[in-house]
């Protein structure tokens, strides 16, 4: 995960984004504990398996 994305967001963006994850805190847990547990069968860290199926490293890897 060398790109943080994060990094690049003006202060505006960024309080969106928190915004977002207050609001949608329920729905973010889930997805967590989902990834969380398909990461451990896979034999991967939570953000090892993240990167794996993130579409970002996929549109990264076409432009390859």
């Amino acid at each position: 995960m060398a790109d943080n994305i994060f990094e690049k967001m003006t202060e505006e963006k960024r309080t969106l984004a928190w915004m977002y994850a207050i609001f949608n805190k329920d729905k973010i847990k889930e997805k967590t504990e989902k990834w969380t547990k398909e990461a451990e069968e896979a034999g991967m860290t939570l953000p090892e398996y993240l990167e794996s199926i993130s579409p970002l490293n996929k549109e990264r890897n076409d432009e390859e």
